[in-house]
């Protein structure tokens, strides 16, 4: 748990300290709007890439350029062995048919230790602060399961907060898109790209 904790500790602090030197956000009516040159276009290039120790791992990436750390799983899916970064958080990717990254997946497997919040809310505020208060909310429901979503999107890049709950268990992870390579694999997909959430979309609920 403090392994976690210092992890995104880490990453939050990093963030901040670069948003610190650009100009505050505002956006205009649309929620799901974001002008070029703004915080939120720094933040979210950031989040293309992710340092798991020594190791780089990025949107665009071909999975063999890290097959020693990572373990290939069923449907495009890899995830990195333990040892690979110096925390617990489960870290996983998706690949394309040509073996490019086209998504980042993070797990937050912890409960707030000092608050009422679930691992969502909790991780929701947080990114409010870094990226943008008015990040674009998604609700699914069906007798089974739940799932809360909010996204933050630019050009290229889109950030989704997911909360699944299914039978009162609640699982909080989010994943960064690659907008374009994920849409290619989306190709029948006829809608509003940025009226929809991709994590919908993929698990074939929207």
């Amino acid at each position: 748990m403090k392994n976690k904790l210092l992890f995104f500790a880490l990453l939050l602090s990093s963030l901040i300290a670069i948003s610190q030197n650009s100009q505050p956000l505002t956006l205009k009516n649309n929620s799901d709007y974001i002008p070029e040159t703004t915080q939120n276009d720094t933040i979210l290039k950031l989040f293309k890439t992710t340092q798991l120790g020594k190791t780089k791992v990025s949107l665009r990436q071909n999975i063999e350029e890290l097959k020693e750390i990572s373990v290939k799983d069923p449907n495009n899916f890899y995830h990195f062995k333990k040892d690979s970064y110096g925390v617990a958080d489960s870290i996983w990717v998706e690949v394309n048919k040509s073996k490019q990254i086209i998504a980042i997946y993070f797990s937050y497997d912890y409960a707030p230790e000092y608050s009422n919040d679930t691992a969502y809310i909790h991780e929701l505020h947080k990114y409010q602060k870094i990226i943008s208060p008015n990040g674009k909310e998604f609700v699914y429901t069906s007798q089974t399961v739940s799932y809360k979503i909010t996204k933050w999107e630019y050009k290229t890049v889109r950030f989704e907060l997911i909360e699944v709950n299914k039978a009162g268990k609640k699982r909080t992870y989010s994943v960064i898109f690659d907008n374009e390579l994920y849409f290619q694999k989306l190709n029948g997909y006829k809608g509003n790209k940025s009226e929809t959430s991709i994590e919908l979309l993929r698990l074939g609920l929207n």
